[in-house]
């Protein structure tokens, strides 16, 4: 409980993710989940594929993993904004990339107005490029996970389909079945969060790993959005995307090694 509220309090403007303390500090501590070394069930087999998938799952089977840190939820709009602001590195608008889009979540999604802050702050961190979210993570002297980090955390060491347990479930998600076309804040759904209590792996927002994909100049993607059904929030399901693509479907988090 006490993680949780230090969580909230960085997340919400109370201590910085920097600082002399770096990602050690007690708002970076508080905001991220230690998962120790030691074997995890990773993986799916070829029948556990689903057709949505673009990559083929990880081979099915135990796979020793380091320990590392990660954060517990991902990067929030105000948390970006904060690192734009100090590095000056250009903030897209959502229009460039996002043109199907209704003209009213255009207009709140427009980092170019003053007020997009104040409705998006505690929303994750969206339209980040690959590059863009390397970046961030290196301004905080941490790094993007890779993939079998990524899928770890959210399975923990038994294996688990999903973050939560063995079946889909829409109440746990933003995904299709909620119906509100856009992300909502971090930690909304607290009982989707895995068993090493890291938050947001499924719905809302697919996340960037440090891992190359097989088609040159691309990264692999995982976690779902909330254009997906819940069914899609495996922690297997594999994703690819151009390292300069940028979605309000696609969001980050940093991990280091402890």
């Amino acid at each position: 409980m006490r993680a949780l509220v230090l969580l909230s309090l960085s997340l919400f403007g109370c201590g910085s993710n920097r600082g002399a303390g770096g990602p050690r500090s007690v708002a970076a501590r508080a905001r991220m989940a230690l998962v120790p070394a030691g074997p995890a069930r990773l993986g799916e087999t070829a029948s556990d594929a689903r057709a949505a998938l673009e990559l083929s799952p990880l081979p099915e089977g135990p796979r020793e993993v380091a320990a590392f840190v990660i954060d517990r939820v991902p990067v929030t709009e105000r948390e970006y904004a904060q690192f734009v602001a100090e590095t000056r590195r250009p903030a897209p608008p959502v229009a460039e990339f996002e043109p199907s889009l209704p003209a009213e979540v255009v207009a709140r999604r427009d980092r170019s107005r003053a007020a997009q802050l104040d409705v998006y702050r505690a929303h994750p961190a969206v339209l980040v490029s690959w590059d863009d979210a390397a970046a961030y993570c290196a301004w905080r002297g941490v790094r993007l996970p890779d993939e079998t980090e990524w899928e770890k955390a959210a399975r923990g060491t038994d294996g688990r389909p999903f973050p939560w347990g063995t079946t889909p479930d829409a109440t746990r998600v933003n995904g299709l079945e909620a119906a509100l076309g856009d992300t909502v804040p971090v930690l909304t759904y607290p009982r989707a969060r895995s068993p090493f209590e890291v938050h947001d792996l499924g719905g809302n927002a697919a996340e960037w790993t440090s891992t190359p994909a097989p088609s040159p100049a691309h990264f692999v993607i995982r976690g779902s959005s909330f254009l997906d059904p819940s069914s899609l929030a495996r922690a297997a399901r594999r994703r690819e995307r151009p390292r300069g693509a940028r979605s309000v479907t696609l969001t980050f988090r940093c991990a280091s090694t402890p």
